[in-house]
């Protein structure tokens, strides 16, 4: 990607069962995310640079062409950033200098819920624990106020009402 974040040069990449690298979309500016919801045969990937989320439908080598921006966010929203998907479907999008995470509507866009967190750059989110209640989150403490004694922690968020889903296996 542009370091600068002024020109489209990312590419999102995947690596092939049989180890090689291969291009799944270009003409990013900031490739976040992933988030795959198997169950719905749906993917989820940001442009964090454009405060976009964009959904695709099915696994094909051709799902790219179904490409559409789910939404786009304002700059009171903070920058969409890695994402998790929940049992429900719903998306869980950490949001850089937002300082929450959100759930999101896979179809609408619509914002369901808001955890606001101690720090302005969350990063990622999954769920984990043993029964997948547990919604951890990474953030990040580069350019941060000294104050942000917290940036670059780990969170583990409970009490949520989602659930995450059992990983899919690689390879």
């Amino acid at each position: 990607m542009d370091n600068d974040e002024a020109e489209d040069l990312g590419d999102w990449l995947r690596f092939t069962a049989d180890g090689q690298v291969a291009v799944v979309d270009r003409g990013y500016r900031v490739t976040n995310g992933p988030a795959f919801d198997a169950p719905r045969q749906r993917a989820f990937v940001t442009d964090s640079a454009r405060q976009t989320i964009f959904r695709l439908e099915g696994w094909s080598a051709n799902a790219c062409a179904s490409k559409r921006p789910l939404r786009t966010f304002g700059r009171e929203h903070g920058y969409p950033d890695g994402m998790t998907i929940d049992s429900e479907g719903r998306l869980w999008v950490a949001f850089w200098d937002g300082g929450c995470v959100r759930a999101i509507d896979p179809v609408s866009g619509d914002i369901l819920e808001e955890v606001a967190l101690p720090v302005s750059r969350p990063t990622s989110c999954v769920f984990g624990a043993a029964d997948l209640s547990t919604l951890f989150v990474t953030s990040a403490s580069v350019g941060v106020d000294g104050d942000e004694v917290l940036a670059g922690s780990l969170f583990a968020i409970t009490g949520l009402s989602a659930h995450g889903c059992e990983a899919a296996v690689f390879g």
